[in-house]
């Protein structure tokens, strides 16, 4: 098999990686994992091809995590990809990152919009997706260099930075009032760390009894 487009891809990945203005912590891996880019059927000579198969993880000032191609990893692609389809009825979104809140982004793959490849944030404070008009390409710059704290900036409490810094990729924020209830404030609200797929459980839980 030819690897050399693949190789030109990782070049311009470790480049954003090595000039990124956010804080990431990284671990690559030591072989070329290919196991959840067949279970996805992911062209391997993409850029999403070529991070998979580079890195075992990858999280942005502690927060977010872009999934990653070690299926015997915690943040597995083909792992939260499978079981987000499952718990809000999905069939062709693929997950590509995740933060503690329980929000995720989704490359589209034809069930959101006309176009593929764009990429999209469940947002959970709104139970509602937002178009981030990015390609995972785009995705990957904006994760390295992007205002991602600016993003987040309305769920960030004090002493946040503290609390976080020994999460694993399948651990995340349960927050009560939710996110997404009237009676949610930043300053008042209680958290505890929940596994993350108990967050976004009990969101589609809501979000199906809304919509029925």
């Amino acid at each position: 098999m030819c690897w050399k487009k693949s190789d030109d891809k990782w070049k311009e990945i470790k480049r954003n990686i090595d000039e990124a203005e956010n804080t990431i912590s990284i671990n690559y891996s030591e072989f070329k994992s290919l196991g959840a880019i067949d279970e996805l059927k992911i062209n391997p000579q993409s850029t999403l091809g070529s991070f998979l198969q580079h890195i075992d993880s990858f999280v942005v000032n502690g927060y977010l995590r872009m999934t990653n191609g070690n299926i015997n990893r915690a943040g597995n692609i083909a792992t939260i990809t499978g079981k987000i389809r499952e718990q809000y009825g999905y069939e062709k979104i693929m997950v590509i990152a995740n933060d503690i809140w329980g929000g995720f982004f989704a490359i589209n793959n034809g069930e959101l919009s006309n176009n593929i490849e764009e990429i999209w944030y469940f947002s959970p404070d709104t139970l509602g997706w937002e178009n981030t008009e990015k390609n995972y390409t785009e995705f990957l710059e904006w994760v390295c260099s992007g205002d991602v704290e600016y993003y987040y900036s309305e769920w960030m409490w004090d002493n946040m930075e503290n609390e976080i810094k020994d999460f694993s990729n399948s651990d995340g924020i349960f927050t009560y009032p939710f996110l997404w209830a009237d009676e949610y404030e930043l300053t008042t609200a209680k958290r505890n760390r929940a596994p993350w797929f108990e967050i976004t459980g009990i969101n589609a839980y809501y979000l199906n009894q809304m919509n029925n």
